[in-house]
């Protein structure tokens, strides 16, 4: 997966399939 600099969020992929945008701190 892709992470962009600068940016604290990133898509998970969740057991259901689906995509999630996911913020950590």
């Amino acid at each position: 997966m892709p992470q962009f600099p600068g940016q604290q969020a990133r898509f998970v992929q969740c057991p259901e399939g689906e995509l999630q945008k996911r913020k950590e701190v």
